[in-house]
């Protein structure tokens, strides 16, 4: 039996408060180690995903904001695009409309649909 001595009229054991406080340690140690070598995993990271590799991407359209020009041309693209119809699969049947011939369309079948119930 285990050596109990009467601390503050209650019973103590000794061996189970070391053996916890030991295993509360290993387990501490056994996360932090855990920790550090998932962090060393994910630093390794895939090729082109660092820091250092960002300066190796360049961008279709450079953006000078110092004169305008260039993100004035995005710009336009842009509404050209989203603003416009066109295909995105023929094949598939699949276009892409501006948003709000799109929620039009989506409200005359969400309609058409709830009368045929």
């Amino acid at each position: 039996m285990p050596e109990v001595n009467d601390v503050r009229g209650g019973n103590f054991n000794a061996r189970a408060v070391y053996a916890f406080a030991a295993t509360l340690v290993f387990s501490l140690f056994l996360i932090c180690l855990g920790l550090v070598l998932l962090f060393n995993w994910f630093a390794r990271g895939r090729p082109g995903s660092r820091v250092q590799d960002w300066d190796r991407v360049k961008l279709t359209m450079p953006l000078e904001i110092d004169s305008g020009e260039p993100l004035a041309q995005l710009r336009l693209h842009e509404d050209a695009v989203l603003g416009g119809l066109g295909w995105v699969d023929r094949s598939a049947g699949i276009v892409h409309l501006p948003i709000e011939q799109a929620m039009d369309v989506f409200v005359s079948q969400t309609q058409e649909r709830s009368h045929e119930r």
